[in-house]
């Protein structure tokens, strides 16, 4: 058995007077109210255009987005990819320089704040040719053809089960005598 504990000693909010509740709902509510300041409704964000060049010199290239004010380094970097076709985002990071020749990317949950030039790395920033012909040479395009060195591929083998007679034998067997 365990000894029971001592008794305790009533706090001094327990042993003052309960507070007086309010008269009516409403009054609660209006009391909240005017503690609370009223929420303003979100000002729209601005569009703005941002300026994303390729940090390497030997693929020179730029782009140039529009995105909302307040939005992330993570939106800018998939409008880039956007406006240059690719789909990966492993091909397309926002970086800054760390010293000489070195690159570090950027967090792209970081908001854009007042900033609006950007360093790229990975593919080029040029954006896709768009011409009436391209789609033109799509839909007659050549079936691919195999290297002149690779035979073409042989047939498949006969099927290597065996073949069952009308009444279900197999016909290597044949007629089974009664």
């Amino acid at each position: 058995f365990l000894p029971e504990p001592p008794p305790r000693e009533p706090s001094s909010a327990e042993t003052q007077a309960p507070a007086a509740a309010p008269a009516a709902p409403e009054a609660a509510a209006a009391a909240i109210a005017a503690a609370v300041p009223a929420a303003t409704p979100k000002e729209a964000a601005t569009e703005v255009e941002v300026f994303v060049r390729h940090a390497l010199p030997e693929l020179a290239s730029e782009v140039r987005v529009r995105v909302a004010g307040d939005c992330t380094l993570m939106v800018v970097r998939r409008a880039v990819m956007d406006v240059i076709g690719e789909t990966r985002l492993s091909e397309v990071r926002l970086v800054r320089r760390t010293g000489g020749q070195g690159f570090a990317s950027l967090d792209y949950a970081q908001k854009l704040g007042q900033r609006r030039e950007f360093l790229a790395l990975g593919r080029s920033l040029q954006a896709p040719k768009a011409s009436a012909e391209a789609p033109a040479a799509a839909a007659v395009s050549q079936p691919a053809r195999a290297p002149a060195n690779i035979a073409p591929p042989e047939e498949p083998p006969a099927s290597s089960a065996p073949q069952l007679s009308p009444a279900g034998v197999p016909a290597a067997l044949g007629p089974q005598p009664s």
